[in-house]
């Protein structure tokens, strides 16, 4: 759909370092923020998943070991219960690599009283999308802590990266379920959608599966499953013709029965959204990103707020947002007028002429260059563009180092990073960079245009007014930005058309090295009559 110029877009690798400051110092620059045990990451009590990792994580003095083979490269989240009842905690690669991963759940206040309440290893076998689950009791306002590390006697190819995840039941227990993508599958495109469970229950169950409201348009494997307490399964729902007009709403939905007697233990839902066509490339709608790409920490969350316009004559209907494959945990809320925002993953539609404003994130699992490491929008009737547009799309690309971002605005343009150039006519553009990340030093600003409609006559770094005070190129300028510091860059466009609009590309890289370029934002605006 986008792959030949995402991948034009995420070719640099990107630097980043801890992101921002935490309860006490890192043991290294490159680790994890949730390295140490005093700087927990919160899990909160949901389905979504959190992405985690364990590069250049590292062990505290008197750390519990899950057995003497552990890794000792370890993170910490936690969890604080919201009733007396049991919890699950939720662990997986979403990969069939036979990562041997271990979980340990924990109550106390430092690491030196830690008491275990229990422990996992998965992935030391050949097991399709490696998982495993932790069940515990709990007491409502207690915290608890979940330690990940790794078994170093393992011979398997290491790949550390994992998505987590934490749910509260009562007395009896429940399914624990994790969903990594929000619940809407294309109708017609061979979509699916894996879901974990675990059985968070005081018993061994047997788990039925179903789908409810649409089950003619979708199916679920397996459709039944026995497991032990704390066991996991993976269920996948799957599309099954291309009829759907509109968009259907169902849910998957699990019911539990024990094992050896039968009695009913529960059920569990999650809901579904078919969406169907027809789809259309057609470009009707205006996209812009605040952030479109950054440079971020491995498995850190990428955010950014987007303004949306309908420029066509007609309705764009059941918009969502979709991600790459290497994109995970995917959520977004709209910013409305008053400050608050709107429900989680809903989708939405856009009259013709109307904007809204969201704010969208994303984790990546993908520490490589990718065009698979985005996000952007979609509607049943708008899929895709004719006109492929960067500034459509936020990306990400985690990189081991120092988390490089940078945030553009072009005073004079609107919400849209639109600005006004006559017919055939001559403009002078300022470019206001604020350097957002934990990178400081020098950077390197490289400008260029999407089409021969627009040309750059020069390029220079300049104060707020536009005036030139340092390296005048039309291409490339170097400058220096401190943490939260904002720099100036002075262009002269000219449109070379009297009908046609034009996009000009603004790259932030840090200056390079023996290991190449390192992006730390892209952004741009748009010349237009």
């Amino acid at each position: 759909m986008r792959s030949s110029w995402l991948a034009g877009l995420l070719v640099a690798a990107f630097v980043s370092v801890a992101h921002a400051a935490a309860v006490q110092p890192q043991s290294q620059e490159q680790s994890p923020t949730n390295d140490n045990f005093a700087n927990a990451a919160v899990l909160a009590n949901t389905a979504n998943a959190t992405m985690g990792s364990l590069y250049y994580a590292t062990h505290e003095v008197g750390e519990a070991r899950y057995s003497k083979t552990s890794l000792r490269n370890t993170v910490w989240y936690k969890f604080t219960a919201t009733q007396t009842g049991r919890a699950v905690a939720l662990l997986t690669t979403a990969s069939t690599d036979q990562v041997p991963l271990q979980l340990q759940a924990f109550t106390g206040t430092t690491v030196a009283s830690l008491t275990r309440l229990g422990r996992t290893q998965i992935g030391t076998g050949f097991n399709p999308f490696n998982a495993g689950g932790l069940a515990f009791n709990t007491v409502a306002g207690n915290t608890y802590y979940l330690q990940v590390d790794s078994d170093a006697q393992a011979d398997v190819f290491f790949k550390s990266d994992f998505l987590i995840a934490a749910q509260q039941f009562g007395a009896s227990g429940g399914l624990g379920m994790l969903t990594y993508r929000p619940a809407f599958i294309l109708d017609g495109q061979r979509e699916s959608l894996d879901v974990l469970v675990a059985n968070g229950l005081t018993s061994k169950a047997t788990l039925r599966s179903s789908i409810a409201g649409i089950t003619t348009k979708l199916s679920v494997t397996p459709r039944s499953k026995t497991l032990t307490v704390g066991q996991t399964a993976w269920l996948m729902v799957n599309d099954e013709d291309n009829s759907v007009s509109g968009a259907a709403t169902g849910k998957l939905q699990l019911t539990a029965v024990d094992a050896s007697t039968s009695i009913p233990l529960g059920t569990r839902s999650v809901p579904l959204t078919l969406i169907g066509g027809p789809f259309s490339s057609d470009h009707g709608l205006l996209v812009r990103f605040a952030v479109p790409v950054q440079g971020i920490i491995r498995s850190h969350r990428f955010s950014s707020t987007v303004n949306i316009k309908n420029i066509s004559s007609s309705t764009a209907e059941r918009c969502h947002f979709i991600s790459g494959p290497h994109a995970v945990s995917l959520i977004w809320n709209e910013d409305l007028p008053d400050g608050k925002r709107g429900s989680t993953n809903a989708m939405f539609s856009l009259a013709s002429g109307s904007t809204r404003a969201f704010t969208v994130s994303a984790a990546t699992n993908d520490s490589l260059p990718s065009k698979d490491n985005w996000v952007t929008l979609s509607c049943s009737n708008y899929f895709g563009k004719a006109e492929p547009d960067w500034l459509e799309v936020m990306g990400a690309v985690s990189q081991l180092g120092y988390y490089a971002a940078v945030k553009m605005n072009v005073p004079a343009a609107n919400a849209f990073q639109q600005i006004a150039v006559p017919d055939f006519g001559t403009r002078k553009v300022v470019v206001a960079i604020t350097n957002i990340g934990r990178y400081s030093g020098p950077l390197q600003i490289q400008a260029v245009s999407s089409n021969s409609t627009v040309s750059m006559d020069y390029m220079c770094v300049s104060n707020s007014r536009g005036t030139c005070i340092d390296e005048t190129d039309p291409y490339t300028v170097h400058t220096d930005l401190a943490n939260g510091e904002t720099g100036y860059l002075a262009i002269t466009v000219t449109r070379q058309s009297a009908t046609d609009s034009g996009l000009i590309y603004v790259h932030v890289v840090h200056d390079e090295d023996l290991f190449g370029t390192y992006m730390a934002g892209a952004d741009g605006f748009e010349v237009m009559e």
